[in-house]
């Protein structure tokens, strides 16, 4: 963006066109304040007018960043679908980061059935397979760090077996699925 920071991938500031609107909304709620009036400027069509009275709200204290933050996660999030679609966007993004809550639309998992020993499954086993880690050693690491939940009970133990029931999996802030035994 300024010669030294750009938008890209492999740093992880990049907003592509094609992800879906929730997508689109996270990841322009997760620019630093430090540039994101750089991607006003790049990416948005709004006036030079208004982005200098935001830049200065911010600057003096007149303005909270969220707000400034907001507006851009939705003026991107429009451009490629829509001012529904924003909003749409932005409820969900306020269910989930704000009130806590979970997101309307969770993906199922089931579980297949030659997993389960004693009617049990081995917490690693079950985020790997459920596509929430990329390998046991991640999973692992993601639970240590406290960052997953079964049920809303947090997961300390990396060597638990959750019985089955029917639940929901979240890993991190973003991830979740609905857990199905057969």
């Amino acid at each position: 963006l300024d010669g030294v920071q750009k938008m890209s991938k492999s740093l992880g500031n990049y907003i592509g066109i094609n992800e879906s609107p929730r997508e689109i909304f996270g990841k322009g709620m997760s620019i630093s304040d430090d540039i994101m009036f750089w991607y006003y400027e790049l990416v948005t069509d709004v006036p030079m007018d208004e982005i200098k009275q935001m830049k200065d709200g911010v600057r003096d204290g007149s303005v909270h960043p969220r707000d400034v933050k907001v507006r851009l996660a939705k003026e991107i999030c429009s451009q490629f679908h829509g001012r529904d679609s924003a909003d749409k966007a932005e409820a969900e993004f306020n269910k989930i980061f704000v009130n806590k809550d979970m997101p309307d639309e969770i993906e199922d998992f089931n579980v297949p059935s030659a997993e389960l020993k004693e009617n049990k499954i081995w917490i690693v086993k079950l985020m790997v397979l459920s596509g929430m880690a990329s390998s046991n050693g991640e999973a692992r690491r993601l639970i240590a760090g406290g960052g997953v939940t079964f049920d809303n009970e947090k997961i300390n133990d990396p060597d638990l077996e959750i019985t089955a029931k029917e639940g929901i999996l979240k890993v991190g802030k973003r991830k979740f699925a609905r857990i199905i035994f057969p």
